[in-house]
């Protein structure tokens, strides 16, 4: 190909999007091939060279797809020059078919750092079962797997009596190695869950930069009126299917002065590659540092989960589902686990507007809940935008009210949050 000559590919997900992914670029000038060796004495056919540009195409292409996080496709249009498109019969186009299909299949790709076929590779399959370039399936039963151990070794492992301030230290190890495996630690605040719902879709290679709170309404003097809470997030995604933010969380209870209350890391490990699957499936991590010493540190893990199902006059539907476990350590810990659940489904109406609703709950101790009355159930609706400026990167925006359903939870609660994330 010539200078001149260009390539295009619109992929869309299997899933719809707001909108398809356009990959282009210039052969020549943003990609150029060197031929080495010797080519014989006529020199390399057009036909060969038609399949050397169709693979460095894809080679593009790959990479490409692997930054916009879209793949597999299940429409694309590739459009090349070819010096003899008439030798390309239908099973030649079947192949090159086949191919694109193929793309961007892998989570992530850790091949150039150590391939499946090295020594030291081979043996790092047989020991804890690497693959360079993973399935989200593969590594969701893997996680299965160490779940299972764990729970194993709880279940063989514990005393019949357990001394308070004891058993959680010794409980948590295992844990905390599991969430280390799969990419890190996070955050979550002790009195109160955020409320946000948290999206398992993660963009490789972004920055972004994300801030929201909420404020409570109820009754004069009820203790539940007038609780702020406010985080800064800055995040970035430095492989394929993992994500990590750091953030630092403000609180002002009952509207006194703001404080800096706690410091937060959190970690989104993608399972599986998005739209593949009927849904897409993640894995959330936080760690909390709380400012005061006298305060319990927090470990905040669980699945995130979104799927497109129903519709709504014509609009599709998409669901999102957080189940969250809290744990703390340190002073003033205990041995009660939390639930938190988050659920948010809005109508995929425009990207610049998605009305629905959402729905959060927090049960404080699992294994003995108590009365519905005593736990925290809210429900309301909320907005959900997209601006795109490209190339200048998205504006992300949410805002949503509650209601609360219980007594234990405040009459209402107003929510925001704005994101915004540029690739680099």
């Amino acid at each position: 190909m010539s200078q001149r000559d260009s390539v295009e590919c619109q992929v869309e997900g299997l899933r719809e999007r707001y909108e398809y992914e356009p990959i282009s670029f210039n052969t020549g000038t943003e990609l150029s091939l060197t031929l080495a060796g010797e080519t014989g004495p006529r020199g390399v056919s057009p036909i060969s060279a038609d399949l050397v540009d169709f693979a460095a195409a894809v080679y593009q292409i790959e990479r490409q797809l692997r930054r916009k996080n879209t793949s597999p496709p299940e429409r694309y249009a590739l459009r090349m020059k070819l010096r003899q498109p008439q030798a390309w019969n239908e099973e030649a186009i079947a192949a090159a078919r086949d191919v694109l299909y193929l793309l961007g299949d892998a989570v992530w790709d850790t091949s150039a750092v150590l391939t499946d076929h090295s020594v030291v590779g081979k043996a790092l399959h047989t020991l804890i079962g690497y693959v360079a370039r993973p399935d989200g399936i593969q590594i969701l039963f893997y996680l299965a797997t160490l779940f299972g151990v764990w729970l194993l070794t709880k279940w063989v492992g514990s005393p019949p009596a357990r001394r308070p301030g004891v058993s959680l230290r010794r409980g948590i190890e295992t844990p905390l190695v599991i969430l280390l495996l799969l990419g890190g630690l996070g955050a979550g605040s002790v009195a109160e869950a955020q409320l946000k719902v948290r999206y398992p879709i993660v963009d490789y290679r972004e920055v972004e930069i994300e801030h929201f709170g909420d404020i409570t309404f109820d009754k004069p003097n009820s203790g539940k009126t007038n609780n702020q809470r406010y985080t800064n997030e800055y995040g970035l995604g430095p492989l394929p299917g993992w994500f990590v933010e750091l953030g630092t969380e403000f609180q002002a209870p009952n509207g006194q002065n703001i404080t800096y209350d706690a410091t937060e890391i959190e970690n989104y490990v993608q399972l599986t590659p998005t739209g593949k699957y009927w849904g897409d499936l993640a894995m959330f991590a936080e760690y909390e540092m709380p400012i005061h010493r006298g305060d319990a540190k927090s470990f905040l893990f669980g699945p995130l989960g979104q799927a497109q199902f129903g519709a709504i006059a014509g609009f599709g539907a998409l669901h999102t589902l957080n189940l969250l476990f809290t744990k703390t350590v340190g002073n003033n810990s205990t041995d009660a686990t939390r639930l938190n659940v988050a659920w948010q489904s809005r109508l995929l109406i425009d990207p610049g507007i998605a009305p629905g609703f959402e729905y959060y709950s927090q049960i404080d101790q699992v294994l003995n809940p108590g009365k519905p009355a005593d736990q925290q159930h809210r429900i309301g609706p909320v907005l959900v935008g997209l601006q795109n400026f490209a190339p200048y990167g998205k504006l992300k925006y949410e805002a949503g009210y509650q209601f609360g359903l219980t007594s234990a939870t405040p009459r209402g609660a107003a929510r925001w949050r704005l994101e915004y994330e540029i690739a680099f």
